[in-house]
């Protein structure tokens, strides 16, 4: 399983990179942010990525400078910065999205309809198992 994943995942990398000048960790953290009703602080950010915050700090650092995110201190702890999509991210976000979309079609294409159905099924399945193991509840 891990090459297939691998193997996605280098095809988004270099098509993310190519098509929108943006890293994949970038398109995750710009995702887990539009998931969220609420800002998130970088330690949340960096918990539901499974990154570093050394790595995280980076990340959002990218997307300030872009644009994308802004950064906004706590009212009540200094320590603590909460990050926000910005208006202009979640529309490059969309179209991200939609790319994403597009391009995980174009690399199934050479599956039947009912190999499609089924393999969803099976990873729907599978996300449902890994979700009951202790490691992955937060």
């Amino acid at each position: 399983m891990l090459p297939c994943v691998n193997m996605v995942e280098q095809v988004l990398r270099v098509r993310f990179r190519e098509n929108f000048g943006m890293s994949l960790p970038q398109f995750d953290v710009m995702a887990q942010l539009a998931r969220s009703s609420e800002p998130q602080t970088m330690s949340e950010l960096s918990r539901q990525l499974v990154v570093t915050s050394g790595n995280i700090t980076g990340l959002v650092d990218r997307l300030v400078k872009s644009g994308y995110v802004v950064r906004k201190p706590s009212e009540t702890d200094r320590r603590v910065q909460y990050v926000q999509l910005e208006p202009k991210g979640r529309e490059e976000l969309e179209n991200m999205a939609n790319a994403h979309e597009r391009w995980l079609t174009e690399l199934f294409e050479g599956l039947r309809d009912e190999e499609l159905q089924e393999f969803n099924a099976l990873l729907e399945r599978t996300k449902r198992l890994l979700r009951q193991a202790p490691e992955t509840r937060a």
